[in-house]
């Protein structure tokens, strides 16, 4: 009994894993720093900003231009659950303010966690969008050519997952 229990809290551990975290990332600040990468939960790819052309795109591996923070939007959701932030690259600094440009002030995204069922799986996440509604194919999905993040609706391209990374972990790159 004891071997079948651990075998399904092994399971179950692993269900949640693949599934995706819905942890909306903390927000950094002028004196504390949060790092991050963005795993899309479709494609299992990290993003990462490609300054050859501003588009995020998603590769296999991290790499030293794949570490976000989030700092808070300019104004605030109305939304239950939404969180508005401003996306910058760790590497430029810069803010994302669209699909394919980063600029010094950006633009306000909003995040939420999410859940999509597709063929009777569900998969979830966090979904980031240009609108607080998610709609208007405003979302980040993994369906763009060439490994870009292109817009879309809310579907299980638009998934993704967040996770923090310590200054030390930057430094391997």
């Amino acid at each position: 009994m004891k071997r079948i229990l651990s075998l399904l809290s092994v399971f179950m551990m692993c269900c949640a894993m693949w599934a995706g975290s819905q942890t909306i990332p903390t927000l950094s600040t002028g004196s504390e720093y949060h790092y991050y990468v963005i795993k899309n939960t479709r494609t299992n790819e990290y993003l990462y900003w490609n300054n050859n052309s501003d588009f995020i795109r998603q590769d296999a591996s991290r790499n030293f231009d794949s570490f976000f923070y989030f700092t808070a939007g300019d104004n605030a959701a109305t939304a239950e659950g939404v969180t508005s932030i401003k996306i910058h690259n760790l590497t430029t600094n810069a803010l994302m303010a669209n699909f394919s440009s980063w600029t010094d002030t950006g633009a306000n995204w909003y995040v939420k966690a999410a859940s999509y069922t597709e063929k009777n799986v569900t998969s979830t996440g966090i979904a980031f969008s240009q609108n607080e509604q998610f709609v208007n194919k405003q979302c980040w999905n993994s369906y763009d050519s060439e490994h870009k993040i292109g817009n879309w609706d809310l579907d299980g391209g638009c998934l993704f997952e967040i996770e923090e990374v310590s200054e030390s972990g930057i430094v391997e790159f």
